[in-house]
């Protein structure tokens, strides 16, 4: 299985057919939800897939899609979350760009 997330979902797709199998979104459970249309990260470890999206982080069952657990992080904001297992790191570098005018 193949695993990825972006605009606040995770999926899951077959990486011999390419079928999805699964596709979840986020929520943090307010009513503006952080987690509707940011970057989101992932990482399997074991049988869980971690997904952080803007400041919260979930686990999800890897065969079903489920939300087994959600943190919000509290005080932390709600930007992109960074994720390590201990051996493998998932980072977010955003190069801002400026444009400018000449007159």
């Amino acid at each position: 299985m193949i695993y990825g997330g972006t605009n606040g979902h995770v999926f899951c797709f077959d990486e011999k057919n390419g079928d999805e199998m699964w596709r979840t979104k986020l929520s943090t459970g307010n009513f503006l939800n952080a987690a509707s249309s940011g970057d989101v990260a992932v990482m399997v470890k074991g049988d869980i897939l971690v997904a952080g999206c803007n400041g919260h982080i979930c686990g999800l069952d890897c065969q079903t899609g489920d939300v087994l657990c959600h943190n919000g992080l509290s005080g932390l904001g709600n930007s992109f979350v960074s994720m390590s297992d201990g051996v493998h790191s998932i980072q977010y570098i955003h190069k801002h760009t400026q444009s400018t005018t000449n007159t």
